[in-house]
């Protein structure tokens, strides 16, 4: 995100940003920036809650179609990547995401997929 000087998580949930050290309501976001901060805030708090022992996340997480708010390829292949990894060193996390990014066929390895006939799609 352009010009984002830093991003702090309340305990009431809400996300309190600054842009260029002025206050940045999550709302005046475009539709790509509030998905990749979404996906990258709860990435965050599993990994760091891990790291220092507080277990309160369930361990799954569905993500329906996190590339579809128009990433860039490179930002799809990342935030795909960041979600595979995530779950891949982590055991206690499974990470359930629907998607038909290119990206999947290069991270998910073919008996972590589920696919149609086609195998692309499902339905």
């Amino acid at each position: 995100m352009a010009n984002l000087t830093s991003v702090n998580l309340g305990l009431d949930g809400k996300l309190n940003a600054r842009k260029t050290g002025a206050k940045h309501p999550f709302s005046s976001f475009i539709p790509t920036d509030r998905l990749r901060t979404r996906i990258a805030a709860i990435v965050g708090m599993i990994k760091v809650g891990r790291k220092r022992g507080i277990m309160s996340h369930p361990g799954l997480l569905l993500i329906d179609a996190p590339t579809a708010e128009e990433l860039s390829p490179e930002n799809a292949r990342k935030c795909i990547q960041t979600l595979y990894e995530t779950a891949a060193d982590d055991p206690g996390i499974q990470i359930v995401i629907t998607s038909i990014d290119d990206a999947v066929w290069e991270f998910f390895p073919d008996d972590r997929t589920v696919t149609g006939p086609d195998k692309r799609h499902l339905f």
